[in-house]
């Protein structure tokens, strides 16, 4: 199990700003969740992947930055929402995916995924994931 030593990662769980905000839009039309952690009913799913879908598309054809900020922001929003509806704390699995990405490293020339030399940040031999973290976390909710 990793331990999440970082400072600003322990500050990130304790901060409720963001999702706090979005349980309240959610709570104000009746769509809040708030039980253990649970995958999604089959049309509740396809609809936030839809939904998540059509925020990209907007921050993809945005053609001015205020247009990019207001998709990425409402990109954000969903991915916030989605997690709610999931019973899943954003804060708490964000600092382990944060404490993962913190060991990764930059590459040294081009990638598959990107041609700007060093520009990608990649998994150095023996990486390790935050999956064990995130199941934990899952598993103690669940409880």
């Amino acid at each position: 199990m990793r331990t999440i030593n970082c400072p600003h990662c322990r500050k990130l769980i304790e901060t409720t700003g963001v999702q706090e905000d979005i349980r309240r839009f959610h709570e104000k039309f009746n769509i809040s969740y708030d039980g253990p952690p649970r995958d999604l009913p089959k049309d509740v799913l396809e609809f936030r992947i839809k939904f998540l879908q059509e925020e990209l598309k907007e921050y993809i054809e945005a053609k001015t930055l205020v247009k990019k900020y207001d998709a990425l922001l409402d990109l954000l929003y969903v991915v916030h929402g989605t997690l709610l509806l999931h019973g899943l704390p954003a804060n708490e699995g964000w600092a382990a995916v944060q404490a993962a990405n913190m060991s990764k490293v930059q590459s040294k020339g081009t990638t598959d995924r990107c041609q700007v030399p060093g520009f990608d940040i990649v998994k150095p031999e023996g990486w390790v994931g935050p999956e064990a973290e995130l199941e934990r976390i899952i598993r103690r909710l669940s409880k």
